[in-house]
């Protein structure tokens, strides 16, 4: 299918810096229950002013800001040291935030145009996301930390959180797994893991209440889905339905469907995992958001794009 790609200038002039992983100075209740609606500082993640004003997701900064949708154009940005981490499935609206100085991670959710906090974090701990389990148990990756800041890789944990009662189940820890991205169906959890030896990604699947398996060596990237049954992992033929290799991108999933972000030209590439037939692709994107639904929003400067992924 051939293209005519729209075009526009997008300036948002910040770019990732490495996130460090040192111990920060937090409150001494820093597990304490926070489900409750907050704004939290706006260098951390600015919230809209104004109804014509969202938040949207920044897939190569890995950060929020805020879009005005009346101007159709960017406005402010989370801060230099601040980054969200989003979820391979995009239809969750729940992320974790940390500070690359002083970690200060928590689990929050946006929802009603506010920012809910729900779970703040130890001051020794970061917290990213893996896998949805449902819309209230979600699976996340825990890392631990000593007080120099380096982190203890053997114990690298999976956890469950059951969002309604803010609680943490452990599913899996140790052993050394650096345990990457998850994908969930049918009571078993599929993950991804770094062999540092290879240079490439092991696969695993866990039963709650088991041990894990490894099952494949060899994946590219850290990316996985499981949908109907069918598993999929990166490998060296691996592209998206307009022929580019998607270990250069930011992948994400909504069913059978991927979603491939590639930050050079801020290209979003939406194709059928199982024939690799594209459904749509748009260059110089701002963020999108997508509903569990499968409605999905992609914004541009001066565009908006609305598609049904399902």
């Amino acid at each position: 299918m051939k293209l005519k790609f729209i075009m526009t200038i997008l300036i948002l002039g910040i770019f990732i810096s490495g996130c460090g992983q040192t111990a920060s100075k937090t409150d001494e209740n820093d597990n304490m229950k926070t489900n409750i609606s907050i704004n939290v500082d706006d260098e951390e993640i600015p919230l809209p002013k104004n109804e014509n004003q969202i938040l949207l997701y920044n897939d190569k900064e890995q950060k929020f800001f805020v879009y005005d949708k009346e101007k159709k154009q960017a406005d402010s940005i989370a801060g230099e040291n601040y980054f969200q981490y989003r979820f391979q499935t995009p239809d969750v609206n729940v992320f974790t935030s940390g500070n690359s100085i002083n970690n200060n991670f928590k689990i929050i959710e946006y929802k009603d145009d506010k920012i809910n906090v729900l779970h703040t974090m130890g001051k020794n701990e970061a917290i990213f996301p893996l896998a949805k389990k449902n819309s209230n148990e979600l699976f996340f990756v825990k890392y631990y930390y000593d007080k120099d800041g380096n982190e203890d890789i053997n114990s690298r944990e999976i956890v469950l959180y059951d969002k309604n009662n803010d609680k943490f189940t452990s599913i899996f820890k140790g052993d050394g797994i650096l345990i990457s991205n998850g994908s969930y169906e049918n009571e078993m959890l599929y993950f991804t893991a770094y062999n540092n030896e290879k240079d490439n990604y092991d696969v695993y699947k866990i039963k709650i209440g088991q041990k894990p398996e490894k099952i494949q060596e060899g994946a590219l990237s850290s990316y996985i889905n499981i949908y109907d049954g069918k598993l999929y992992v990166d490998t060296e033929s691996s592209v998206d339905g307009d022929g580019n290799k998607l270990r250069k991108a930011v992948n994400y999933f909504f069913q059978d469907k991927r979603i491939s972000f590639f930050g050079e030209n801020h290209l979003i590439v939406i194709s059928n995992i199982e024939d690799n037939s594209l459904i749509d692709a748009s260059e110089n994107i701002l963020g999108f958001i997508l509903n569990e639904q499968g409605e999905m929003k992609i914004y541009k400067e001066n565009e908006e794009i609305i598609l049904n992924l399902k």
